[in-house]
């Protein structure tokens, strides 16, 4: 199997997409576990583990917090 990893700049607001391609694969999650029989669901890849590439992405980002909305109901 073969992983192939695309990657677009300059889209809207500094935004990136990477795209991941499993070339092999099959309906199943990269680096899980086997969970059928490959004539059923296809490969499972080893080759990129998915649990880590999304955590990555995620713990990356940072979400500014809306003013206002972290107080509770003010008192009349």
């Amino acid at each position: 199997m073969e992983t192939k990893v695309e990657t677009y700049d300059g889209c809207q607001q500094g935004a990136q997409v990477v795209s991941y391609s499993v070339k092999g694969g099959g309906n199943t999650w990269p680096g899980g576990e086997q969970y059928e029989v490959e004539k059923q669901v296809g490969k499972t890849s080893q080759d990129l583990n998915a649990n880590e590439t999304i955590w990555s992405f995620l713990a990356s980002k940072k979400i500014a917090a809306k003013s206002g909305t972290d107080s509770g109901p003010s008192a009349k």
